[in-house]
């Protein structure tokens, strides 16, 4: 049937069904179940989609405010970080974790200079600075030793050798196990570099999504205390991490041969209000964001484009998690993630909560 319909000059999926339905062609061998099954296994006619996209108009921004009681910020004000630098096959990330409130951070961080480190901690320090929170402590490795200088705001508590901090490593090991998942499902085997930087993007953005046990509510999650912000289902939700999109283009002037979408793979929602999803397009290895596409199902020259992309970077397909000494993390806890009692493992209730554990500085 799709080959049927090619040879028709780009004709309409709606007017080759009602050729066949009339029974307009002689000698066609072709039912309307045959065209209902091409479009199940094949997807919409690629020429149509190329050919005929047209701009859609996009939908007025509607905000999703999230309105924290005051007296539920002033009373957890004051935050205390946990920071720490992972590897993903020698890609370099610095996650935070906020105490209480349980917001997660991740951002590759390809330098890691003194400088360098200090900027992306400064970015998270206004992140909950703009929510009504001040941050005085942060607890990092010895690798940060060298960024006290440039936080002279913020108390930087560094371990001694061979230490580290616990609660950024659990989190770590809680992303590791997320990846791990979402990389068996995908059909690739080699994972370019953008994509595995997006993809720890990916979880961290919906491990804020939802409430945690041992944070400060049950009702809000970390994402909506610190941003402020609700997350839609239709919006935020529109395509699966790592599926085929043919991605439309809006090209101007709008009177060209060029096509009017190319192929692309979804890479998860921006975040933003009105549902952005952000793609790695196959053409250039950048990270596109377009507000409308077409999903596909995966074709073998889509897996073959991406698979030489991964190769020549020289990426494999397994997400390899490491050390600052490039060495795994040697984990203890075996409790898994789902568990029901896995919240509330990190920290325990204090018998005195009003009395400091330890001196300020």
């Amino acid at each position: 049937a799709r080959r049927q319909q090619g040879m028709m000059g780009a004709v309409s999926e709606k007017d080759y069904r009602g050729l066949v339905s009339s029974h307009m062609l002689k000698n066609n061998n072709v039912s309307p179940a045959a065209i209902s099954d091409a479009r199940t296994l094949f997807g919409p006619d690629l020429a149509n989609v190329r050919g005929k996209t047209v701009r859609i108009k996009p939908d007025p921004v509607v905000e999703n405010y999230v309105a924290i009681p005051r007296d539920f910020v002033l009373a957890n004000k004051h935050l205390t970080l946990a920071a720490d630098v992972f590897f993903v096959d020698g890609i370099s990330f610095l996650l935070t974790l906020s105490r209480r409130v349980k917001f997660v951070t991740a951002e590759h961080c390809p330098v890691r200079t003194a400088v360098a480190l200090s900027n992306h901690l400064t970015k998270v320090l206004r992140v909950y600075s703009r929510a009504g929170f001040t941050v005085r402590y942060v607890l990092m490795d010895n690798e940060f030793e060298k960024v006290k200088d440039h936080l002279p705001s913020i108390v930087c508590n560094t371990t001694a050798a061979k230490e580290h901090v616990a609660e950024a490593e659990r989190q770590i090991r809680t992303v590791k196990e997320r990846s791990r998942g979402i990389r068996a499902t995908l059909p690739f085997s080699s994972i370019p570099k953008r994509v595995k930087i997006e993809l720890i993007y990916f979880i961290v953005f919906w491990l804020n999504a939802f409430p945690t046990r041992s944070g400060i509510s049950r009702r809000f999650s970390p994402r909506e205390i610190i941003l402020r912000f609700q997350l839609d289902i239709k919006k935020h939700c529109r395509v699966m991490f790592g599926e085929y999109c043919e991605v439309h283009d809006e090209p101007d002037p709008t009177n060209t041969q060029q096509p009017r979408t190319h192929e692309a793979i979804a890479l998860g929602p921006t975040g933003n209000t009105q549902g952005t999803v952000k793609f790695f397009c196959l053409q250039t290895g950048r990270v596109l964001k377009r507000r409308s596409f077409t999903i596909y199902p995966m074709p073998d020259r889509v897996i073959k484009r991406v698979n030489a992309v991964g190769l020549g970077q020289g990426q494999g397909r397994v997400l390899a998690f490491t050390d600052r000494n490039k060495k795994p993390y040697n984990w203890h806890d075996e409790v898994p993630e789902d568990d029901s009692e896995f919240q509330g493992l990190l920290e325990t209730p204090a018998p005195f909560p009003a009395i400091p554990a330890e001196l300020p500085g």
